[in-house]
């Protein structure tokens, strides 16, 4: 429960107050009334948040897989990070659908670097224990980092598909073989550097010896 309230304060706290100064579009007051017949969220958002959704939870379970058979502290702390760099990251193609550069905002470049700062104290310090999260290595930042890679191509593929679907006004069939060369690849990668580590660590033992 308590890391449940961490995501929320991290995620929807000072990034979610920094959105609220980001630029408009100059054409905002050119916009026709919308029909009163309509929802809320449009299909196309729905459809957005449903695929953001899906795509997040299916990458944290791929690297909650891979740490499967360790520590269950360790699995616990893989997952939790993820969740908030990943909640993080979606902002970038929040801000996107607004044609919003990357550095336009400063206050949410800021939120950002305080709001990871923040969990990395909690990752690293002795908060850790009050959390049930233990620090992580390098090679644990690499598989979040390769995982956010993974998400951000899932979401842009199924978003420009939608897009596409919209334009053209005709349903289309989505190719799943570019995903799925992309996580073969992935664990390709992660079986390399997997081979690396554990070669890194025989020699420093062999050095040791001598």
């Amino acid at each position: 429960a308590l890391q449940i309230l961490w995501i929320n304060l991290i995620t929807d706290g000072l990034p979610a107050v920094a959105l609220s100064v980001d630029r408009f579009p100059s054409t905002i007051m050119n916009r026709k009334p919308r029909p009163n017949e309509d929802f809320l969220l449009s299909k196309n958002q729905r459809q957005k948040i449903i695929t953001i959704g899906i795509s997040l939870a299916f990458v944290v379970l791929i690297l909650f897989f891979l740490y499967r058979n360790t520590a269950s502290e360790k699995a616990q702390t893989i997952v939790f990070t993820s969740l908030i760099i990943f909640e993080i990251a979606r902002l970038h193609f929040i801000r996107r659908e607004y044609h919003n550069s990357p550095f336009s905002n400063k206050w949410l470049i800021a939120a950002v670097i305080v709001s990871i700062g923040l969990h990395l104290i909690i990752v690293y310090s002795s908060l850790g224990s009050l959390f049930g999260v233990v620090p992580l290595e390098l090679i644990d930042w690499v598989r979040i980092g390769i995982g956010g890679i993974i998400l951000g191509i899932i979401i842009r593929f199924v978003v420009k598909r939608k897009e596409k679907e919209q334009t053209e006004g005709i349903a289309t069939v989505v190719d799943v073989k570019p995903i799925r060369k992309l996580i073969e690849n992935v664990i390709l990668c992660d079986a390399v550097i997997k081979i690396i580590i554990i070669y890194d660590s025989e020699r420093n033992k062999s050095i040791e010896l001598l």
